[in-house]
């Protein structure tokens, strides 16, 4: 007698957290499958913006147009950090408005023909 009710609270409170990471998995699986859906956009965006980047570069090789180690570095780094706020976005605890995902691809393609096309000449 009296132990019917042992552990309630204790019970209560470890079901709720499973509930919480449960729904927390729920909307990286749904983040993840919205990244995949905009996978072909990304690579429709980031070819052209590579060819065009490395080009540029291959142009600049041949003349003397400058290629700045500032925009070089500046690029690469905000395309690491674009990079890294992807998968960031994955487990972020707040609401992601839809226009952020291809405005993040569109920075990120351009950002990487950017990096290319200043590139240092002789590699």
């Amino acid at each position: 007698k009296g132990m019917e009710n042992m552990g309630g609270f204790w019970f209560v409170w470890v079901e709720d957290r499973i509930q919480a990471f449960f729904d927390v998995l729920y909307q990286v699986f749904t983040r993840f499958a919205l990244l995949m859906v905009w996978l072909p956009f990304a690579l429709i965006l980031m070819l052209p913006a590579l060819w065009d980047g490395l080009m540029t570069w291959k142009i600049k090789k041949t003349t003397f147009d400058f290629s700045s180690p500032i925009i070089h570095r500046y690029s690469m780094i905000i395309l690491g950090s674009g990079v890294i706020l992807l998968f960031m976005g994955l487990f972020a605890p707040l609401a992601i408005p839809p226009v952020v995902l291809p405005s993040m691809i569109i920075g990120l393609a351009l950002m990487a023909g950017l990096a290319l096309s200043h590139l240092q000449k002789k590699i």
